[in-house]
């Protein structure tokens, strides 16, 4: 008898926090969890900037001899929705082959849709410095973007709650599972609802937003700064989000929305502007040359 009692103090406990918990603005949830909603989710490419076609010619390295490492940038965005990137490349960490041109190629820009040819030429060991003996040298390629901008869209139906109420007592009512884009490039912000929708206008709509790298690199410094707004209006909240492996913390919003009709489609966007950067490697492999 007295566990029972016990359960239903805990329970009544966490009946009284909750409704303080979501008057609360936009904070780090803590140690606070919820069942989310599920959304219909769009991703567009995970890759903004890749490094593709390698070459290594002549095809087969020999000791004291000179070799050409050939790549391509290419800048994966749609023209019609991306934006141009300002990159910087450099090749570094030649093991025992030395470069004899050019490896760093400064600060560039590149458009969506386009591609950019370059070349390193480097000078293989002679047989001496090799032992006569089978060497590799790992040719390491660096790019760094800058001022990108992640975004995500999420749909957010609103509805009057006499609206809403008319809907239930006809038996016409549904839920709505919204859509949520989220757009180009290895950064990822996610919405996370509480709530069903449609949501009632003048009532507090409660989400979490968080971030993830889904690509092979790494977002410098490791933080992020999300704004969440409302399409063409004001700004719901804002947070820094630190990544913790590739998945940031989950920041909590409160958001009450406004109607002037019985039923609207709302849109959120969260934004987040980061740099990033990520790495290829060739390894190349030198023979001795026959005695």
């Amino acid at each position: 008898m007295s566990n029972k009692k016990t359960i239903i103090t805990g329970i009544s406990s966490i009946s009284i926090l909750f409704p303080i918990i979501l008057l609360c603005g936009c904070i780090n949830p803590g140690g606070f969890f919820a069942a989310s909603v599920s959304t219909n989710t769009v991703h567009k490419s995970s890759d903004l900037l890749v490094i593709k076609n390698i070459k290594v010619v002549p095809q087969r390295v020999y000791a004291g001899t000179k070799f050409t490492l050939y790549f391509t940038v290419k800048h994966v965005g749609d023209p019609r929705t991306s934006d141009a990137v300002i990159y910087s490349l450099r090749a570094y960490d030649f093991g025992i082959c030395k470069p004899i041109t050019q490896t760093d190629m400064g600060i560039q820009e590149i458009q969506p849709g386009e591609e950019k040819e370059y070349s390193i030429s480097l000078q293989a060991p002679s047989n001496s410095e090799m032992a006569d003996l089978e060497a590799h040298c790992p040719i390491r390629i660096r790019l760094t973007y800058e001022n990108v901008k992640a975004r995500t869209q999420v749909e957010a139906y609103v509805m009057s709650e006499e609206r809403m109420k008319t809907l239930q007592r006809n038996g016409k009512f549904q839920n709505y599972v919204p859509t949520q884009k989220v757009g180009i490039g290895p950064v990822k912000i996610y919405f996370e609802f509480l709530q069903n929708q449609p949501f009632i206008a003048g009532e507090n709509v409660v989400f979490f937003v968080y971030a993830k790298n889904e690509g092979d690199g790494d977002v410098e410094n490791g933080k992020i700064l999300v704004n969440v707004k409302i399409a063409g209006g004001y700004s719901i909240c804002s947070a820094e989000l630190s990544f913790i492996g590739d998945e940031t913390n989950k920041v909590k919003c409160t958001w009450v929305p406004s109607i002037n009709a019985d039923e609207k489609m709302l849109y959120l966007i969260a934004e987040a502007t980061y740099d990033y950067s990520f790495e290829k490697t060739e390894d190349v492999t030198v023979y001795p040359l026959p005695q």
